[in-house]
């Protein structure tokens, strides 16, 4: 065991390969979620009537709430 070595120090071995962060526009963000919506048939409104009743309409709904839920404009959500 190697006692010198900094405390904080990572090796690079042990990070996982597949930690990916991908970054979007908020352009972008409203497209995938106004996508991901009409996929579903839902508006934002009804997402979140869903999500204030805790009464989803699929596990897909509940999924694209966590995934969009509070962090949607929308007045950016309505532009195309």
């Amino acid at each position: 065991m190697n006692t010198t070595a900094e405390p904080n120090r990572v090796d690079t071995d042990t990070v996982a390969d597949d930690d990916v962060v991908i970054e979007v526009t908020e352009a972008e963000f409203h497209a995938a979620a106004r996508a991901s919506l009409a996929r579903l048939g839902l508006t934002y409104a009804e997402l979140e009537d869903q999500a204030r009743r805790r009464n989803f309409t699929s596990a897909q709904a509940q999924s694209l709430w966590v995934s969009i839920g509070g962090a949607v404009n929308t007045e950016l959500l309505e532009e195309q």
